[in-house]
């Protein structure tokens, strides 16, 4: 009763239109493209990118695990923001664990700049900022 088409009700359930999901859908097959050309894993991933991300983040659990010898079962995620913002700023691979791209904030953003505060280093990446309000956007000027 709610599809519209006799191929929606198999559809992946999503709030974006075609042409956007087409467009994402361009991207994604770019980066598995990209990725098979070299068959290496990517320096930085688009994570949002992947159809099943979850999947990705447990392999570098695993990989992270059978590199330093620590039980996958001991294992957890932990989230760092680094001081890149574009994936071509990512020169390495990570130490410990991947680097990913492609998050997005809502109702908040990321401090950057001279507002992030004291920058930090995480297995030798620089890491700084932190999680504050976000900027109220003005929708009509006053006249």
């Amino acid at each position: 009763p709610f599809s519209k088409c006799m191929w929606e009700k198999l559809a992946w359930p999503s709030q974006k239109n075609l042409s956007s999901q087409f467009s994402d859908m361009l991207l994604r097959v770019d980066q598995l493209a990209k990725w098979t050309e070299e068959l290496e894993t990517p320096k930085s991933i688009w994570l949002p990118g992947l159809f099943n991300p979850s999947s990705y983040l447990t392999a570098a659990q695993q990989v992270t695990a059978r590199d330093t010898g620590v039980a996958l079962d001991k294992m957890t995620i932990e989230t760092h923001f680094t001081n890149m913002w574009d994936a071509s700023d990512v020169k390495d691979y990570a130490k410990d664990g991947t680097y990913i791209q492609g998050l997005y904030l809502e109702g908040a953003r990321w401090s950057q700049g001279e507002g992030a505060g004291d920058a930090y280093e995480v297995s030798g990446t620089i890491c700084s900022g932190y999680l504050c309000n976000s900027k109220l956007k003005e929708l009509m000027s006053p006249a």
